[in-house]
């Protein structure tokens, strides 16, 4: 977006803290928002949307995510993760709708209601991940199956120092931006800052930028 900025094109944001969605319909509101918008508008509404009945709605919800799940590809782990949104946003409408929260989300009990609510919908979308970065519905399993591994390994020190790296800064870095509504942690700073953050990523992005054996997934839709 930056680079399509200095030569005069405006895309629109695509990413909006998506991990730090308290729903699967918020998570669809801030991941790959061009992708969910185009589904939103060319599929779902044309389905009936939420006019109809709730076992409409249901249905209207499912096709969509299906059929989001095999515009990234004809595999049954796209059908299964398409499946996976489908199935959660239904059931999610269905509790809104019957349940209801009873926390206002200002009080102590609301916020915890929020973030019990994020990090089960964190664990959800990477759940679902899981089959939408298989190469089969076997490798998955397979993937699922070695959650269950509880002994420890050595190459878990490796792991855990990349979490400290870039997971945790990462992460306090969504919190400020959702909390002051930026799109740029960065952008109120002075000049002299925001050249020293610029070239303190410019050098992280240099040691660790990806390869031909570790592409951007992306690559391959």
């Amino acid at each position: 977006r930056g680079a399509a900025q200095l030569m005069g094109f405006h895309f629109m944001v695509n990413f909006r803290q998506p991990y730090l969605s308290f729903s699967l319909q918020d998570f669809w509101r801030r991941w790959h928002i061009s992708l969910s918008t185009w589904l939103r508008d060319y599929l779902y509404i044309p389905l009936g949307g939420s006019r109809g009945t709730e076992k409409r709605t249901y249905r209207n919800l499912m096709i969509t995510m299906l059929l989001g799940g095999l515009w990234h590809g004809a595999n049954w782990t796209f059908v299964i993760w398409g499946g996976i949104h489908g199935a959660g946003q239904s059931v999610e409408r269905f509790l809104r709708t019957h349940v209801g929260s009873r926390h206002e989300p200002a009080s102590p009990q609301g916020w915890a209601h929020v973030w019990l609510k994020r990090i089960f919908i964190f664990h959800l979308v990477c759940l679902a991940w899981i089959f939408f970065r298989a190469q089969s519905v076997h490798d998955a399993v397979y993937f699922l199956k070695g959650l269950g591994v509880t002994e420890w390994r050595p190459e878990f020190i490796t792991a855990y120092k990349f979490l400290a790296l870039f997971t945790v800064p990462l992460f306090f870095m969504d919190l400020c931006l959702e909390a002051r509504d930026e799109e740029f942690l960065f952008q109120k700073l002075q000049p002299v800052s925001q050249w020293a953050f610029a070239s303190a990523l410019f050098v992280i992005v240099a040691l660790f930028s990806a390869n031909e054996a570790n592409a951007f997934i992306y690559f391959q839709f």
